[in-house]
């Protein structure tokens, strides 16, 4: 599914619309995100491996197949965690996974209003320390970041 909603928004505007990164590619297809180190010269986090990344694409959508209708945030968040570690394609992973997200969420009614944050940093925050950390208290306070921002579908019109 990554794969066909990529290639639909951005066909025409990328030359890898619709494909993952491939060993093949530039600097053998790896790719760095998250915050940039002056001493570095490069973001902090690497994405999968290209050989690695439709099993790590599978294992982030296992959260939303494996969903428990009590909890279906909590699944959208681990996928979307997971989906941006991977990192499967050169460009445009968070707006894939925000879509991909919000369209899980609308078979509960719900829908997380992404412009609502007061500013990105506190989301990127939060993310960044789920990637480095790998703790449940960074998932839980992400977690309650997101929620701030979910809303029911019938609420919407009073947002």
């Amino acid at each position: 599914m990554p794969l066909t909603i990529h290639k639909f928004i951005y066909n025409g505007l990328f030359k890898f619309a619709g494909s993952y990164r491939e060993k093949h590619d530039p600097s053998g297809g790896g790719v760095h995100f998250g915050p940039q180190h002056a001493q570095k010269r490069k973001p902090v986090f690497q994405g999968d491996a290209p050989g690695e990344i439709k099993e790590g694409v599978y294992r982030a959508i296992r959260f939303l197949c494996d969903a428990s209708t009590d909890n279906p945030i909590r699944a959208a968040i681990c996928f979307y965690q997971a989906f941006i570690e991977v990192h499967p394609f050169y460009d445009a992973n968070g707006r894939i996974a925000r879509l991909i997200v919000n369209i899980f969420l609308y078979e509960y009614g719900l829908n997380i209003n992404w412009s609502e944050f007061d500013s990105k940093s506190k989301f990127i925050k939060a993310l960044n320390w789920c990637h480095k950390s790998k703790s449940r208290q960074a998932f839980d306070k992400l977690e309650k970041l997101i929620r701030k921002f979910t809303h029911k579908i019938d609420d919407l019109d009073s947002v």
